[in-house]
C-alpha cells in the first residue's frame, strides 16, 4: 500500500532590487509525495532535503507570479526600546530643524523633506509610523498617545506638502515665492513639535 507524505514549505524568494530596496516573494506551499511504505520508513535526511529542494524549485515560478512583492524591511517591527530611541531621535531632528530653519531652507524644499524622512532614508522620521505603533502598545495612556499620533501624521504630512510645493513655484503671472511655502511648512513643523510633546507625556 502506498503512503502520502505532506510537507508544508514556507519560502522566501529574493527578487531583483527595485529602487535600491530588496524585495522578497513569500509563500506557504503544501507539497505532497506518494511513496511506498518501505521507502517512507527509511527516508534519509539527504532524501528529504532533495525532496524539499525539488518541491521549492517547482513552485518558485508560481510564487513569483501570484504573490505580491514585499520590501525586505516590510515585516520588521522595532522593539519597544528601538522604537523609543527612533522617536526620541525624530524629536531631536524637529528641534534642530526649527533652530536651523533658515539654514536648512537654503537647500530648498527637498532639504526640509530630507529632514522629515520623505526624501531618502537617513532621517529617523523614515518609517516612524512603525515605531509609533509599537510605542502606543506600551504607552501609559494609549488613548491619548493614539490621538496625538494622528495629529503627528497630519502635521508631518502638512509640513512635507508645503516643502514640496516650494520646489515648484514659478510660472507666468505672479508666482508665489518659495519663502511663503517655507513659512507654511515651518508652522506645521512647530505644530508637530507640540504634538510630539503630547506623545511624550502619554508614554
Amino acid at each position: 500500500m502506498m503512503a502520502t507524505i505532506t510537507i508544508n514549505i514556507t519560502s522566501a524568494f529574493p527578487l531583483l532590487p527595485l529602487h535600491g530596496q530588496r524585495y522578497y516573494a513569500l509563500s506557504s506551499t503544501v507539497m505532497k509525495a506518494v511513496v511506498s511504505p518501505s521507502s517512507s520508513a527509511s527516508v534519509t535526511h539527504m532524501q528529504r532535503r532533495q525532496f524539499l529542494n525539488s518541491a521549492a524549485a517547482t513552485s518558485t515560478l508560481a510564487v513569483i507570479l501570484t504573490t505580491p512583492l514585499l520590501p525586505a524591511h516590510a515585516a520588521i517591527t522595532p522593539t519597544p526600546v528601538a522604537a523609543r530611541a527612533q522617536f526620541d531621535a525624530a524629536v531631536a531632528i524637529t528641534d534642530r530643524l526649527l533652530k536651523d530653519w533658515d539654514t536648512v531652507t537654503k537647500g530648498g524644499g527637498d532639504a526640509i523633506r530630507k529632514e522629515l524622512g520623505t526624501v531618502g532614508t537617513g532621517s529617523p522620521f523614515y518609517q516612524i509610523n512603525k515605531a509609533i505603533r509599537v510605542l502606543q502598545n506600551d504607552a501609559d495612556d494609549p488613548v491619548a498617545f493614539g490621538d496625538a499620533s494622528e495629529q503627528f501624521e497630519i502635521r508631518l504630512a502638512g509640513a512635507d506638502a508645503m516643502a514640496y510645493s516650494a520646489i515648484f513655484t514659478g510660472g507666468s503671472g505672479k508666482p508665489t515665492p518659495p519663502a511663503v511655502y517655507f513659512e507654511k511648512s515651518k508652522v506645521e513643523v512647530e505644530a508637530l513639535r507640540q504634538v510630539e510633546a503630547e506623545m511624550i507625556q502619554a508614554l
